[in-house]
């Protein structure tokens, strides 16, 4: 079981990891690095699904090398995976209880000057998540919960900065960790693919900074939602009514002429 995101920003992309690698027979889990490099490209990918059918993956990643464009980008790395993902699939020996070794991945690039997010899915299918879907998407077992979690958060990814991509990712990643009932774990793994600067790691200081900027978020959620209920509360009280008119006085002179009921 897995949750890994990718978060688009200005000239870059972010992909989170938690660590946890499960064996679904004895739901025991042990800690395991998600996010791969491909050495002296810009490149980034982690698979979610069947172990061996990701060792294949990575056999057939490694040595890799971006094209100019997206589009030939993406082509390439469709026909590198299908060849794969049809020959472990059709050596499967389907036992009843047993998934089939269905698996996804994720990358997270840049040709020249343009990063990007590509995922191909267990069919096959290769989606790349620009600014028109949010520059945002997540695999894995915890994707239903990410896909929650970031929705207030879906714009262009140029519009978004490094460290607001970054926390986001964090976040997402953090949040499912503790909302999910089991198979996800720290510890939070971050790593960058920028333009210009190739693959970047975020280092644990880094990642103990953004967790404590998180944090700070959460609990400024927390004021500001209260905030927001008692500005809601004395908006929707009802207005005063106003006080009733004073009875009239009972001996009010009486119009010129008459007489009074003492007279």
């Amino acid at each position: 079981m897995t949750l890994i995101v990718a978060v688009g920003y200005q000239n870059g992309v972010v992909l989170g990891a938690e660590s946890a690698a499960t064996d679904l027979q004895s739901a025991i889990k042990q800690p395991v690095a998600k996010i791969k490099c491909i050495a002296g490209q810009p490149l980034l990918f982690a698979c979610s699904g069947d172990g061996s059918v990701i060792q294949h993956i990575e056999d057939a990643l490694d040595g890799f090398q971006t094209l100019a464009t997206i589009k030939e980008t993406r082509q390439a790395l469709k026909g590198l995976l299908l060849p794969v993902l049809q020959q472990d699939y059709a050596n499967h020996i389907g036992i009843q209880g047993k998934p089939a070794p269905l698996t996804t991945t994720l990358f997270a690039g840049v040709c020249g000057d343009y990063p990007f997010i590509l995922e191909i899915d267990e069919q096959g299918s290769d989606t790349v998540y620009g600014d028109g879907l949010g520059a945002f998407t997540a695999i894995g077992s915890g994707k239903i919960l990410a896909q929650a979690l970031f929705s207030p958060h879906l714009k262009a990814g140029n519009l978004r900065s490094a460290a607001e991509a970054k926390a986001l990712a964090y976040r997402v990643v953090d949040d499912s960790i503790k909302l999910a009932a089991m198979f996800l774990a720290p510890p939070i793994c971050l790593h960058c693919v920028e333009v210009g600067r190739g693959t970047i790691p975020c280092v644990a200081a880094e990642l103990q900074a953004i967790g404590d900027t998180c944090e700070v978020w959460r609990e400024m959620e927390r004021e500001v939602f209260s905030q927001a209920l008692t500005r809601a509360e004395g908006a929707s009280a009802p207005a005063p009514e106003a006080p009733p008119a004073p009875p009239e006085a009972a001996n009010e002179a009486a119009p010129h002429g008459e007489a009074t009921a003492a007279d």
